[in-house]
């Protein structure tokens, strides 16, 4: 191997090692790959539980829209109220 063939593959070899250091920790390297991985994961489980509440909150809707007793009973417990005849005791305990 002569001088310039040494020069040469020494020059390819720098090249090589630039390009794979370029790839994994560039702007769009292997680094960057699994922060986006970990960023999309995060976004997707986001995704899944806001499905799992719009759900939720669906059947709620139609529960309100369609059935009376369960508007009722919830006019009961969180606004106390009561019909006309009723007759309401209150104790002095204050509830915790």
């Amino acid at each position: 191997m002569n001088f310039a063939e040494k020069i040469l593959t020494g020059a390819c070899a720098i090249v090589l090692v630039a390009v794979l250091c370029f790839s994994v920790f560039g702007e769009n390297g292997l680094m960057e790959l699994g922060r986006l991985q970990k960023k999309y994961d995060r976004a997707v489980e986001a995704n899944e539980k806001a499905a799992l509440e719009n759900k939720k909150l669906a059947r709620e809707i139609d529960r309100l829209n369609k059935d009376l007793g369960y508007v009722e009973g919830l006019a009961r417990r969180e606004l106390g109220y009561v019909y006309e005849q009723e007759v309401v005791f209150k104790s002095g305990a204050k509830a915790r």
